[in-house]
């Protein structure tokens, strides 16, 4: 089965409840529809049911678990053909960016931050 077909279908799903932080979570209804659309690109509802109960199952979850993503943006499952330092290597590339410009709008670059982008240098020349 394709992961992207997999995550096409989770990610058109309509979400009813999510969470980030440090407990993320990503509902979705269990009805007919959800059940006829997994069962379609050959995913049994038993094993969706294992990451949910009879009304809600979290696709979040589902995705990671049975190896279809490895990416959560906030907003759509992915699956990047990376390993998992690559992926937190993003990730941490990511985060420094971000603070980089919104400390610029806020206040001088502090000495941790440099810090950050030493660590990430660090890892990008050893892994």
């Amino acid at each position: 089965m394709e992961k992207q077909k997999v995550l096409d279908v989770l990610n058109n799903f309509d979400v009813l409840e999510s969470n980030g932080g440090d407990e993320p979570y990503v509902l979705v209804e269990f009805n007919d529809d959800v059940i006829a659309e997994l069962n379609a690109i050959g995913i049994d509802v038993n094993t969706a049911k294992k990451y949910g109960d009879s009304e809600t199952f979290c696709i979040l979850a589902f995705a990671y678990h049975e190896g279809y993503a490895n990416w959560y943006d906030g907003s759509k499952l992915k699956n990047y053909d990376m390993t998992y330092h690559e992926i937190a290597l993003k990730g941490l590339k990511e985060t420094h960016k971000l603070m980089l410009d919104t400390s610029k709008e806020v206040s001088p670059q502090t000495g941790w931050l440099a810090g950050f982008g030493a660590a990430i240098d660090f890892l990008e020349e050893n892994y």
